[in-house]
């Protein structure tokens, strides 16, 4: 494993935060010797797989040094960056296959609040989508070039999240890739509005004896990408309370319109296997109905909720034809608004 320098900008940045934090009271960064440890537990393959010039993990912290958010940051020197946001009780580890294949650009991976390395930022009950908008919108205004970001999102938590910053901070957001994040209703509503049966299902099935393997078979995933340190992780972030706030945490389409209005670039996308594709569509409609609204929608038939998972290789193209403004991969179908 190769050895990180200590950037000497960000030693004297160090310093001086510490001897003014207390009387900071906005989100700042530092990079530090503990965070550089987890670094390490990276696969020396995988780090230079993706043609890393660096790789840092830092802190979006508030005055009590106690609460950060943790990210990794990738690839600083690529031209464009990037925002990858995981799905609830996940971590940045569940875009551990895709980030080798988007060595081109320049990444940006927290965990979100509530989660992992930043379980200490909140507590769980007080968990929300604007709470990870926030500390997303720091973290990039202080590391994205420009302090402005494509942000891609995955479901409840990551989706959520890039629409919510779309809606709030569109000076911060060149485009959003949301898959599977959009109002809900009928019975998944009623579901969703049940978090403790989410959990109870959730927890059944992560503690039972062949739980790895039925989890991911579950989520839709083939053996090649089983991962035992993101089973972990996601066994450590489940909770009830995370759960009744995440989990319901959903918006309504009053919300969406606000989106819509923003203006920004918005790409919907429904796994063909889990999601739905007439919610998808809807989405799509009440963003692009909107003065200024630009969406788009598109399904993947057979695709599982976390396909980021279960095909990275044609997530991390998506996310490049999206950004270029390229045509969508085949396996793209389109659905018309």
């Amino acid at each position: 494993m190769p050895s990180f320098p200590r950037n000497e900008h960000n030693q004297l940045e160090m310093n001086d935060n510490r001897e003014n934090s207390k009387s900071r009271r906005f989100l700042t960064r530092q990079t530090s010797t503990a965070s550089l440890s987890i670094a390490k537990s990276y696969n020396k393959e995988d780090m230079d797989s993706a043609s890393l010039t660096t790789i840092t993990t830092g802190s979006n912290q508030t005055v009590q040094e106690d609460k950060p958010m943790f990210f990794v940051e990738m690839n600083p020197y690529a031209p464009e960056t990037i925002v990858l946001l995981h799905v609830i009780f996940s971590s940045h580890l569940e875009w551990k296959e895709v980030w080798p294949k988007l060595a081109e650009y320049h990444l940006l991976i927290p965990d979100l609040p509530c989660h992992s390395r930043s379980k200490h930022v909140c507590r769980r009950e007080d968990f929300s989508v604007q709470l990870c908008a926030e500390y997303v919108a720091d973290m990039i205004r202080t590391h994205a070039h420009d302090g402005r970001a494509h942000v891609v999102g995955i479901s409840s938590a990551g989706g959520w999240t890039a629409l919510e910053l779309a809606r709030k901070y569109p000076e911060m957001v060149h485009s959003v890739f949301d898959s599977g994040a959009w109002p809900i209703m009928g019975f998944n509503a009623a579901v969703q509005n049940s978090p403790r049966l989410i959990y109870s299902g959730l927890w059944t099935l992560l503690h039972a004896p062949a739980g790895k393997t039925n989890f991911f078979k579950a989520s839709g995933l083939g053996g090649d990408y089983y991962n035992d340190e993101l089973f972990s992780e996601i066994r450590g972030n489940l909770s009830s309370r995370l759960a009744k706030t995440g989990i319901a945490s959903g918006l309504g389409y009053d919300w969406l319109e606000e989106v819509g209005k923003s203006g920004i670039r918005i790409l919907f996308v429904a796994a063909g296997a889990h999601d739905s594709l007439s919610r998808a569509r809807k989405a799509g409609q009440v963003v692009q109905s909107q003065e200024n609204g630009e969406a788009v929608v598109y399904t993947i038939p057979g695709a599982a909720h976390a396909w980021n998972l279960q095909y990275p290789a044609l997530f991390a193209k998506a996310i490049r034809c999206w950004i270029e403004r390229s045509p969508m991969p085949e396996e793209f179908k389109p659905l018309p608004l």
